[in-house]
């Protein structure tokens, strides 16, 4: 096996591809325009919401609990049960191949492949298919509740735990104080908040530099694989699965993996496209350099085959958001490359300058966005303090009950329609404060390379709250989730450089 491994090697070292990149490489760390901007990190203090009332009394009830916990904790240690499956579970890590995955296993791995999962349980588990990942979250609190009495894992505090939570707590003020239908309320209280809650989970999970980095690559990886599978789609002419184009346009195909919607697969590309090209600049190994330029290459591929032109968008404004970190000198050489695809690229010209025909701007008027857009402020017009009602306009909710004629194609223009000017602005502030909580935490990161894949991470969901300005994206359980477990790995990130704050 090891003659075989190094032979291999030998031949990838030896190769075109190999050296070409190799090359780039060099020339780019020798290159003034390549350089990352010289500046001094910004000593910012994103713990200081330690010292808030709220989290200093938590604090100390757990200081209380832990007391009630200690002779309990010793009591099960030293009971027969325990100490018997301890000595088996040892035995199986050692000896196994099987149990030394087991030893290695984590839940956010699970997470990161939510995708695949859900897949996976639409086709063999189909009555699951609505609630595995809400029983996948609530197996993960009873482990935290275990880890915490028995392992004494304390809870990992964050500047975004306070934000999230009143979020959470105004949206639900909003279902008792403005619900026609209670249940609708409800179903789109958790369409709305629910999924945001998995940052909890995923901070928890990510409690070391390796765990981190398995997670990202899981995600480049698999991510990198749909972007293979969408190139194959649309080399393969795979039929659309909805009325996808309008009918004055040529293409005849557009990728989605196994999404099931091009935008949807878009905007998962436009989230991880940064971050596998975050991994490129930030290892060293060259072996790992290619593997990530591979896998973002195919995603960038994939994402031009989707042609969903606000995705684009939303790509080559994160790509610029990630050079303004790490070379500005780049962003022209950008815009130039992204002017000559598009002039050069018939599909790509076709379907962007297709928007500013008057075809389009009489059929977005009469039953695209323009119309949809008016349709839904016309709605609000004598309810725009708390809305018309949490599930009842422009969602997946409202349209499931019959009570809107078509999906909003705007997250945020939609969820004012439902929660008036209360909602939005608490949403509003929500999405601030994540960004700029996400910022200091960055600038606190000590080394290199994480900052550098903090980067990556930070301009990727720059991408998707771009994108969902002209899409429900996080009408999207996986986007959602996808999108603050990235949130949760920048404030890991900072934390695995601080260890004291981590356990």
């Amino acid at each position: 096996m090891g003659k075989t491994m190094d032979i291999l090697r030998r031949k990838i070292y030896e190769s075109f591809i190999f050296n070409f990149i190799l090359n780039l490489v060099e020339m780019a760390k020798h290159s003034h325009v390549m350089k990352p901007n010289s500046k001094t990190l910004i000593k910012t203090h994103p713990e200081k919401f330690m010292d808030f009332f709220l989290i200093r009394f938590l604090l100390f009830i757990d200081e209380i609990l832990e007391k009630a916990f200690k002779p309990f904790r010793k009591l099960w240690d030293q009971s027969w049960l325990v100490v018997f499956f301890r000595g088996v579970y040892k035995n199986l890590t050692k000896n196994s191949f099987v149990g030394a995955i087991v030893k290695e296993a984590n839940f956010i791995y699970i997470i990161a492949l939510y995708v695949y999962v859900d897949k996976l349980v639409r086709i063999v588990a189909g009555p699951l298919s609505g609630t595995w990942d809400e029983l996948l979250f609530l197996l993960i609190v009873a482990f935290f509740v275990y880890r915490r009495i028995i392992w004494n894992k304390r809870y990992v505090y964050s500047a975004m735990d306070l934000p999230i939570a009143f979020f959470a707590l105004m949206f639900m003020l909003l279902v008792f104080m403005n619900s026609p239908d209670f249940a609708v309320a409800i179903e789109g209280f958790r369409v709305v908040v629910q999924h945001v809650l998995w940052y909890y989970l995923a901070l928890q999970l990510l409690r070391d530099r390796m765990i981190i980095h398995r997670t990202l690559w899981i995600f480049i990886v698999g991510i990198g694989l749909l972007g293979f599978h969408g190139i194959y789609q649309y080399l393969t002419k795979a039929p659309m699965l909805g009325n996808w184009v309008d009918s004055g346009e040529t293409i005849t195909t557009r990728a989605y993996s196994i999404i099931d919607s091009p935008n949807a697969f878009a905007s998962l590309l436009v989230l991880f496209i940064p971050i596998g090209f975050a991994m490129f600049i930030a290892h060293k190994d060259i072996i790992l350099k290619i593997i990530a330029l591979i896998f973002t290459l195919a995603m960038g591929v994939s994402l031009l085959v989707t042609f969903s032109r606000g995705a684009w968008i939303a790509a080559f404004l994160s790509i610029i958001v990630f050079f303004l970190f790490m070379a500005r000198r780049m962003i022209l050489f950008i815009f130039a490359v992204v002017l000559a695809a598009l002039f050069n690229l018939d599909a790509i010209y076709n379907r962007f300058s297709y928007m500013f025909t008057q075809e389009y701007r009489i059929k977005s008027a009469n039953g695209g966005r323009i119309y949809r857009y008016n349709y839904g402020l016309d709605k609000v017009a004598n309810d725009k303090t708390i809305g018309l009602g949490l599930g009842r306009f422009g969602g997946a909710v409202a349209t499931n009950h019959n009570l809107s004629p078509f999906y909003m194609d705007n997250y945020y223009l939609k969820t004012f329609i439902e929660t008036g000017y209360v909602g939005i602005t608490t949403y509003a502030l929500l999405i601030m404060t994540l960004l700029f909580n996400s910022v200091r935490y960055i600038l606190g990161i000590t080394e290199k390379e994480n900052r550098i894949l903090a980067y990556g991470i930070f301009s990727g969901m720059i991408g998707v709250l771009i994108h969902n300005f002209v899409e429900n994206i996080f009408e999207l359980p996986f986007m959602v989730i996808y999108f603050w477990v990235c949130a949760a790995i920048i404030v890991a990130m900072y934390k695995c450089g601080h260890r004291k704050d981590v356990d």
